[in-house]
C-alpha cells in the first residue's frame, strides 16, 4: 500500500464519515439485542420454527438449535454483532455463538445451503441497516 493511501488518525477528523458518534453502553446493547432478534424472526420465518424455540433458553429439538445456529450466524457475520454480543443477545455464552458460526461454516460446502444462506445474509444485512437507521432518527 502507497503512503497515499494510509489515512492517519489525526487527518481522520477531517473526513465526515470516519467521524462516528458512538452510542452509549446502554443504547449499544438495546441495539444488539434488536439485531438480534431481527436475526431470530428473519430465520424462524425461513426454517418455519417458533421465535421462542430459537431465543428460548431449554433444547427444544435438532430443528431449533441449528435455526438458532443461523440466526446466530447471522447477528455475528451479517449484522457484524461480536461474538460476546450475539451470545448475550441470545442468552447464551460468547463461546456458544462461535461454535454456532463454525457450524454454519462448515454447512457452507453444501452449494444448495450456501445460496440459501447468502440471500439470507442479504437480507439481515438490509434489515439491519434499516433498523439503525430508525435508531439514528
Amino acid at each position: 500500500m502507497s503512503k497515499e493511501h494510509i489515512v492517519r488518525l489525526d487527518e481522520r477528523a477531517e473526513y465526515p464519515a470516519a467521524r462516528k458518534i458512538s452510542p452509549s453502553p446502554i443504547a449499544a446493547r438495546e441495539l444488539d439485542e434488536d439485531v438480534c432478534a431481527l436475526a431470530a424472526r428473519l430465520v424462524a420465518s425461513h426454517c418455519d420454527v417458533a421465535i421462542g424455540e430459537i431465543v428460548g433458553r431449554p433444547r427444544k429439538s435438532r430443528r431449533a438449535t441449528r435455526a438458532r445456529h443461523l440466526a446466530m450466524y447471522l447477528a455475528h457475520v451479517a449484522c457484524g454483532l461480536s461474538l460476546a454480543a450475539v451470545g448475550a443477545g441470545f442468552k447464551r455464552d460468547r463461546t456458544t455463538a462461535s461454535y454456532a458460526c463454525h457450524k454454519v461454516e462448515d454447512a457452507r460446502d453444501d452449494p444448495a445451503f450456501d445460496a440459501a444462506l447468502a440471500d439470507l445474509e442479504i437480507c439481515a444485512g438490509v434489515l439491519f441497516e434499516l433498523r439503525c437507521e430508525e435508531k439514528r432518527t
